[in-house]
């Protein structure tokens, strides 16, 4: 072998090295872009997690101003929010329940609110009972005749007996030999 042939040898060698390095700096770019890739995924992530709060809370506010048009408005653009509960454990339709709001409690049952979901052990119903408002347990009863669902033992008709709330006490009696 020749000196000619080694020195063919020795460039081949360094091609293949610099080939390989080439590579390894491929790979690290790839990954690189895809780390940033990431990060911008984590960003967006971020942002659509604080622009769905802002909905949620303006959305809250507007249920407790009694706004209806605008909560309207709201649940046609994102139907989602009637689901969205308070940092409290308050669901929209407790939140109007507690303004004793008839219209946007009926305005939210049309719009799909579930009255039997559950925060912290309350259902609407044994909410609109601590609260004592006839009118709104009347209209709850009409949706959901769970009358012996409890929150720590308590039933609706037991909530009902406490608050000293004769009308409703008598006619979840009735409803319960039905």
């Amino acid at each position: 072998m020749g000196i000619f042939s080694r020195n063919k040898s020795k460039k081949k060698q360094t091609n293949k090295k610099e080939k390989k390095g080439n590579k390894i700096e491929k790979e690290k770019e790839k990954e690189k872009e895809k780390g940033k890739e990431k990060e911008k995924g984590k960003q967006k992530e971020k942002e659509n997690k604080i622009e769905n709060s802002k909905k949620e809370l303006i959305f809250f506010e507007s249920i407790c101003m009694g706004n209806r048009e605008k909560v309207q408005r709201m649940i046609q653009k994102k139907p989602s929010l009637i689901y969205s509960i308070t940092p409290e454990g308050y669901t929209s339709l407790m939140k109007a329940i507690i303004f004793e709001d008839i219209a946007m409690i009926q305005l939210l049952i049309t719009s799909g609110v579930d009255p039997k979901t559950k925060t912290k052990g309350n259902s609407a119903l044994i909410f609109a009972c601590k609260i004592g408002n006839n009118e709104i347990i009347n209209i709850l009863l009409q949706l959901d005749r769970s009358i012996y669902e409890t929150n720590q033992g308590e039933s609706a008709f037991s909530i009902c007996e406490k608050k000293g709330n004769p009308t409703i006490s008598e006619f979840l009696s009735q409803q319960m030999f039905k």
